[in-house]
């Protein structure tokens, strides 16, 4: 039962790096779920994982730029990110409010999401001298 109960919470984090196709299955589902058109998803941007300090962690960020989209829009596309069990997480978010000629209220939309990847550090063999 305890082994049960812990494989089915979701994984805090990877033990490799995701196939880019996984992290942008994962977002274009959640940008389908908040009923943002496919036109308004201008890219998805995978980046390089950077190590977090000195830790045995990786992070792993992925760019997502949505255009004309409402607030309402833009959160429940990140609560998706967020609840896909992708182990994926908004990292940081951009908002650009619309023009001042602009009488609707879309806005640009700015985020970083990003998973862990867990990559201990290796230790050198011999000091690094073989």
């Amino acid at each position: 039962p305890r082994i049960e109960s812990y494989s089915r919470r979701p994984a805090l984090a990877s033990d490799h790096e995701k196939i880019s196709d996984e992290t942008t299955s994962a977002i274009e589902e959640a940008v389908r779920s908040a009923g943002i058109l496919p036109k308004n998803l201008v890219r998805i941007t995978p980046e390089s994982p950077q190590r977090i300090n000195e830790s045995v962690y990786k992070e792993k960020p992925t760019r997502v730029l949505l255009k004309g989209v409402t607030l309402k829009q833009a959160v429940e596309m990140l609560h998706g990110i967020a609840s896909s069990g992708q182990g994926l997480y908004p990292k940081s978010l951009r908002l650009s409010a619309p023009r001042r000629d602009d009488t609707g209220d879309l806005w640009t939309v700015e985020v970083v999401v990003a998973y862990l990847i867990y990559e201990p550090l290796r230790a050198p063999v011999n000091g690094g001298i073989r």
